[in-house]
């Protein structure tokens, strides 16, 4: 069954999110300094809602980053016992990350021979 695609590209979408929503925040401020672009009471609203998504793309992006550094982290790990009593974690951060961490876990274990 493949994943969400939520999931699948969590990373290009959370950074999408940073750059649009930096956009639409900056173009509410320089409405609101120059009045220039008419946008009226919407520049308050944009520049809000642009600042309130651009920390939560943020947010997104540094949590998946964070999750990929521990995967890449517990899936260098050579002894099979050290795998094996991690083993929880691994298979918990492959089933939040892309499919193709998926794969490489799946390989390790049969690298190492646990099912």
């Amino acid at each position: 069954m493949p994943k969400p695609v939520l999931i699948e590209h969590a990373g290009k979408l959370s950074l999408a999110a940073v750059v649009v929503s930096g956009f639409v925040a900056v173009i509410g401020l320089a409405d609101l300094t120059t009045q220039s672009l008419g946008l009226g009471g919407w520049a308050y609203w944009m520049v809000i809602g642009g600042v309130l998504a651009f920390l939560f793309g943020l947010y997104q992006f540094a949590t998946h980053l964070r999750d990929l550094r521990d995967f890449n982290a517990l899936m260098a790990e050579e002894s099979k016992a050290n795998f094996v009593r991690s083993l929880d974690d691994v298979e918990y951060l492959a089933w939040k990350l892309p499919s193709e961490c998926e794969e490489r876990l799946l390989e390790k274990k049969k690298q190492f021979g646990v099912k």
